[in-house]
């Protein structure tokens, strides 16, 4: 069985080192915010989200 598409638009996929602490933060994080939701929450989207939230905090939604 596939998983459900979460992004509904084109994607690209994009490889990236970061320390360990900061994986476990976020670890830590997407496991908390899973049991508050009762659905998945996986690092990426905590990632995806802080990506979202720094591009309008700096109007870059239109850049590219």
């Amino acid at each position: 069985m596939t998983r459900p598409h979460k992004i509904k638009e084109p994607t690209v996929t994009y490889n990236v080192n970061m320390q360990t602490r900061y994986y476990n933060k976020l670890q830590k994080m997407a496991f908390s915010k899973s049991q508050e939701e009762k659905h998945q929450v996986a690092i990426a989207d905590l990632i995806r989200e802080a990506i979202k939230e720094y591009l309008d905090a700096n109007n870059m939604e239109g850049y590219y």
